[in-house]
């Protein structure tokens, strides 16, 4: 049987929110979010109004996800869901638009996982030192 957790991959909540930018395929016109809830197959972007989302889930997006490095990670994506402060799961994750990277390149895709993978290192390394000093810990790996 196969691991669910493995199969899709680590999911990342992140102690520093990172830079998302969003637009329409071919499009000008630029979104600027913010992320903390990242995983190989897609984000989990904060929107203040997510029922205002200039998309819809037909809608293929260009997405640039700022990992610190020169130059963004950049992929395309579908929105999946939406939270809404009325949503049950708003407590846990926000109010916000879950998107689903359906179009990345290798070289891409390959940046993507070797961020995630540091940021999981960076973290395990933070949680064992916080531990050993008897600190709270602030970061956290689902």
């Amino acid at each position: 049987m196969i691991d669910r957790e493995k199969k899709r991959g680590e999911r990342l909540i992140l102690e520093k929110k990172r830079p998302v930018v969003l637009a329409s395929i071919g499009s000008d016109v630029k979104y600027h979010l913010e992320t903390k809830n990242v995983s190989s197959h897609g984000f989990f972007l904060e929107f203040e109004n997510p029922d205002r989302f200039p998309f819809t889930k037909a809608s293929m997006m260009e997405v640039w996800l700022d990992t610190g490095k020169e130059e963004p990670v950049f992929l395309n994506a579908k929105m999946i869901r939406l939270i809404s402060e009325k949503d049950k799961d708003a407590s846990l994750w926000g109010v916000g638009i879950a998107i689903k990277i359906v179009q990345i390149s290798k070289e891409n895709d390959e940046r993507l996982k070797a961020y995630i993978e540091k940021e999981i290192e960076n973290t395990k390394n933070k949680i064992v030192h916080e531990d050993l000093m008897g600190l709270s810990i602030k970061a956290s790996v689902e």
